[in-house]
C-alpha cells in the first residue's frame, strides 16, 4: 500500500512538473501583433487610421499575414513607394502584380527589352519618326507612335542587322526587318521589340521597341 502511494505522489509530481502547451494563437491575434506597420503605412498615405485599421486586418484575417508584409522600394529619382502586400516579380517581360493599401491589385505592364508603353519617347506628333543607330545602341531605343505612322531606321545595317522580335527569337510575322533606310508603316495598334542580330544578345542597348498605340 505504501508502495502505491509512493508511486502515485511520483507521478503526481511528474505531471506537475511538466509545463501546459502554449494555447495557439489565433489568426486574429496574430494580425493585430503583425500589422502595424501595414496600419502605419496605409495612414501615411493619407488614409484615417480607424479604416485603415479595420480594412488592413480584415484582410489579414481572409488572406493571411503575407498582406501585412510593407515593402518601401527608393528610385533613382528619389521617389520613395511603400507597398503593402504580396509583391511578385517575374523577370522577362511579365507582369507584376501588387496588392494596395485598400486591398485591390494593380498589374503593372510588362517591360520588354527595358522598355514600357509609359516610358517610351513619344514621336506621335513628329512628322518622320527616326530610330538612328551607331557605336552599339539605338536612339532612341523605345519609341510611340500613334496607328498610320511609319518609322525610319537608320544606320549601318550591315554591322548592325536589324531584326524583328524578342530578343534572341527572330518574329517572322513582324514588319520590322530591313536592311535600308525606308520607311516602315505601322497601319495597326500593337507592340513591335526589335533588337541588332549581331549584337542584341549581348549588349543591351541594341534593343528596342515600336509601341504602336493612339
Amino acid at each position: 500500500m505504501r508502495g502505491l502511494l509512493g508511486l502515485v505522489t511520483v507521478v503526481f509530481l511528474l505531471s506537475a512538473a511538466v509545463p501546459d502547451e502554449a494555447p495557439a494563437i489565433s489568426r486574429r491575434k496574430q494580425c493585430r501583433l503583425s500589422c502595424a506597420a501595414a496600419i502605419d503605412a496605409c495612414v501615411a498615405q493619407g488614409g484615417r487610421r480607424r479604416r485603415c485599421k479595420r480594412q488592413t486586418l480584415k484582410q489579414c484575417r481572409q488572406q493571411g499575414l503575407p498582406t501585412c508584409a510593407v515593402t518601401t522600394t527608393t528610385t533613382s529619382q528619389g521617389v520613395t513607394t511603400t507597398v503593402v502586400g504580396a509583391t511578385t516579380t517575374n523577370p522577362g517581360g511579365s507582369t507584376t502584380t501588387t496588392t494596395t493599401l485598400g486591398g485591390g491589385t494593380t498589374t503593372t505592364a510588362p517591360s520588354i527589352h527595358g522598355c514600357t508603353l509609359a516610358g517610351a519617347t513619344d514621336m506621335r506628333g513628329t512628322a518622320n519618326p527616326t530610330v538612328t543607330f551607331d557605336n552599339f545602341f539605338y536612339m532612341p531605343n523605345c519609341i510611340r507612335i500613334q496607328p498610320t505612322q511609319s518609322v525610319t531606321f537608320s544606320g549601318n545595317f550591315s554591322f548592325h542587322p536589324l531584326v524583328g522580335g524578342t530578343v534572341p527569337t527572330t518574329d517572322p510575322q513582324s514588319p520590322i526587318e530591313t536592311d535600308n533606310s525606308q520607311p516602315i508603316d505601322f497601319p495597326t495598334a500593337g507592340t513591335f521589340p526589335f533588337f541588332c542580330g549581331n549584337h542584341g544578345v549581348s549588349v543591351a542597348a541594341m534593343r528596342g521597341v515600336v509601341f504602336v498605340a493612339p
